[in-house]
C-alpha cells in the first residue's frame, strides 16, 4: 500500500530567467503591445518548472497547476495561466512549461506597476550599460 500512495513532488524555477517568451501556437494567440493610451500591455509568456518527482513510484497526474504572476514592488497581479491536464514520469525532473498570460491595465502612464513592465521589457539598447530593469 505504502508503495502506491503518491509523494508530494518539489518545483523550482530558473532563478536567473523564471520567465521566457512563450512559443507555438499560445505565443501567437496574444497579440503583444505596450500603450500608452489606452494604458496597458499583454503579451504571451512561459514559466519552465522543473518537478522532482525522484521519491515517486508510480507517474503523477495533475488536473491542472495554476500561476499567478505579481509584480514585486506593487503586489499588483500581471499574469496568470494554467497547464491543464497533465501528466509527469516518476523518478525524474520533468519540466513542465506554463504559458503564462500577461495583461495589465492601469489609468494613466505613472501608475507604479505599468512603468516597472514596460521600463523592464523595453529595448536594452535605450540603457547605457544595455540592462534592463528586473520585474
Amino acid at each position: 500500500m505504502a508503495f502506491t500512495i503518491p509523494r508530494v513532488p518539489s518545483f523550482s524555477t530558473n532563478q536567473s530567467e523564471p520567465l521566457s517568451q512563450a512559443t507555438g501556437d499560445f505565443n501567437k494567440s496574444i497579440t503583444a503591445e505596450f500603450s500608452r493610451s489606452p494604458t496597458n500591455f499583454s503579451f504571451a509568456g512561459m514559466m519552465k518548472l522543473q518537478a522532482d518527482t525522484g521519491s515517486n513510484f508510480l507517474p503523477l497526474t495533475f488536473k491542472n497547476i495554476h500561476g499567478t504572476v505579481y509584480d514585486l514592488d506593487t503586489d499588483a497581479q500581471v499574469a496568470t495561466g494554467d497547464t491543464g491536464h497533465l501528466t509527469v514520469p516518476a523518478r525524474e525532473f520533468p519540466i513542465i512549461n506554463l504559458n503564462l498570460n500577461f495583461t495589465y491595465a492601469a489609468v494613466n502612464t505613472s501608475d507604479t506597476t505599468w512603468n516597472n513592465w514596460y521600463d523592464g521589457c523595453k529595448n536594452s539598447a535605450f540603457y547605457t550599460d544595455g540592462k534592463r530593469p528586473g520585474v
